[in-house]
């Protein structure tokens, strides 16, 4: 095999590394993060290349919405660009809402109009949470070292000093959030809710009595989305594992049918697929019954 065709697949392993879904979201996290460097006029001409008209330049394909920063990337300015993070109210998705907790101003009487702390200018303000905060360096890590001469990004090693840098914002930055917690300015909850079980039954009840509603509708409609909701919930899997289920990966082990899954959102290398998933009957509640 020629030279050629071995850095084509070794091209092809270092662009791999990835998955593609979680690729979108890095780059997102990217194109927000140089978007952030690029409105601050302190941080633009340090952290983005220029072109001829002082205008950023751009990556291709994919990452076309990504500014190209100056790589390998200064810790100085990483720390410049998550200080900037952490008092953006723009970047939450949620609706901003809470009221401003008071606090004692100079004449020693409560109000609500909130003193500005030049450390802490956010302090009463909604910004992101702790775990989006966190992935933003999980995507800056990834970005810089990434190489794809298709969206003409080359990697850098990642800076010595620069985990330990992020390291202290992040940590920092979780017990703001903590205090915002504790005066309501932000709520406790981060995340998805907990499933419901009450919400799985009744779900599951309607799947069940579904009735064609129209010559195109079939019984089969119900039977599939029931199937499918219940074999996610038994499984604890994922919508794409469940549609990857193959007949070769069912099998049976006593009193209850056996499944495993080619791979995981957390095992991409098949390592631990080898573990069986049990389903087994349900007498009692026949609406969420696999069987």
């Amino acid at each position: 095999m020629d030279i050629t065709t071995l850095d084509g697949i070794v091209q092809g392993q270092s662009e791999r590394n990835i998955l593609s879904s979680s690729m979108r979201e890095y780059l997102g996290r990217c194109a927000t993060m140089t978007k952030i460097l690029n409105d601050n006029p302190a941080l633009r001409s340090m952290a983005l290349e220029l072109d001829e008209n002082g205008e950023p330049t751009r990556h291709a394909a994919e990452a076309k919405k990504v500014f190209k920063i100056k790589f390998p990337m200064a810790v100085t300015t990483a720390r410049y660009l998550f200080a900037q993070i952490s008092i953006d109210t723009s970047l939450p998705r949620k609706k901003r809402g809470r009221i401003e907790a008071p606090i004692e101003e100079e004449g020693g009487e409560l109000g609500t109009n909130v003193a500005i702390d030049p450390a802490n200018p956010s302090a009463h303000r909604v910004t992101v949470t702790g775990q989006t905060y966190q992935n933003y360096k999980s995507a800056l890590k990834w970005w810089h070292s990434y190489d794809c001469p298709r969206m003409q990004k080359v990697g850098f090693i990642w800076p010595e000093g620069m985990d330990s840098a992020l390291a202290t914002a992040i940590a920092t930055y979780k017990r703001d959030i903590g205090v915002k917690k504790r005066r309501g300015v932000m709520p406790q909850k981060e995340g998805k809710s907990p499933y419901n079980l009450e919400g799985y039954i009744t779900i599951n009840q309607y799947l069940c009595h579904i009735e064609p509603i129209s010559p195109r509708g079939t019984w089969g409609e119900g039977i599939f989305a029931s199937l499918f909701t219940v074999l996610s919930v038994n499984t604890i899997g994922r919508s794409d594992n469940i549609d990857d289920c193959l007949l070769s990966n069912i099998g049976w082990e006593n009193d209850a049918l056996t499944l495993r899954f080619g791979a995981t959102i957390s095992d991409q290398s098949s390592s631990t697929t080898s573990e069986i998933k049990r389903l087994f009957a349900n007498l009692f509640k026949l609406d969420v019954c696999f069987f």
